[in-house]
């Protein structure tokens, strides 16, 4: 059976890193897991909101639309004031799932959320694209006489507090090891000292330049 003192650090130096570094590893992990599972999933669902209820008032506003220049002019106050690029193409069938390309991780997360949400706020049938590498999000809604395709920019959906608050985490995490090794080297260099005096006495030989130095504890040992 394997003990667990078999992965452990030998020296004295990585055993106080560990011991130092565990438990902020793991508050980090935590603080994470909480953030993405509360604080980013909570904004992501207000900003799908807010969207599929911009895009239900236009879907049922160029229903009511009785002419080609009505459509126009709503596509133009879409654009000028919600920041969605809309276009109405009539006798159009809305492109089957097999045609939209595969998301990742992070785009079916953004997917199933405004998916929930449009179908909380219309009745019609839909399809989503994303595309990350041009940070543009596509639904395709079925009208009855056409489809209506609404481009809006990834970032009415993505919050960018989920890369600070990454970034930051790191950084602190990054920062406080590098004092850390630079305390503990400190601290651990008159004991490494002290033991390789205590090796030569015990060999029987002379140490005329050792002086005792660090911690008071370490002194007195020396």
């Amino acid at each position: 059976m394997i003990s667990i003192k078999s992965f452990l650090p030998r020296s004295l130096l990585g055993r106080s890193l560990m011991i130092l570094v565990t438990p902020v590893v793991l508050i980090q992990v935590i603080t994470a897991f909480f953030f993405f599972d509360r604080h980013w999933s909570k904004v992501t669902s207000r900003l799908a909101f807010a969207v599929a209820g911009e895009v239900a008032v236009i879907v049922a506003t160029i229903e009511d639309a009785d002419a080609p220049a009505q459509v126009q002019r709503i596509s133009s106050y879409a654009h000028d004031y919600l920041d969605l690029n809309v276009r109405y193409t009539a006798g159009a069938v809305l492109p089957r799932t097999d045609d939209v390309s595969l998301v990742e991780v992070w785009e079916e997360l953004l997917v199933r959320k405004l998916s929930k949400e449009l179908r909380g706020q219309m009745d019609e049938a839909f399809v989503i694209h994303t595309d990350f590498s041009k940070k543009t999000v596509g639904v395709f809604v079925q009208l009855d006489v056409g489809v209506l395709d609404v481009r809006l920019p990834l970032r009415r959906l993505f919050s960018s507090s989920s890369y600070i608050f990454l970034l930051w985490m790191i950084g602190s995490s990054l920062l406080l090891l590098v004092v850390a090794i630079l305390f503990m080297r400190n601290q651990v260099r008159p004991i490494r000292k002290l033991a390789a005096v205590a090796e030569r006495f015990g060999k029987g030989r002379d140490a005329p330049y050792f002086k005792p130095e660090g911690a008071r504890e370490v002194r007195q040992a020396g």
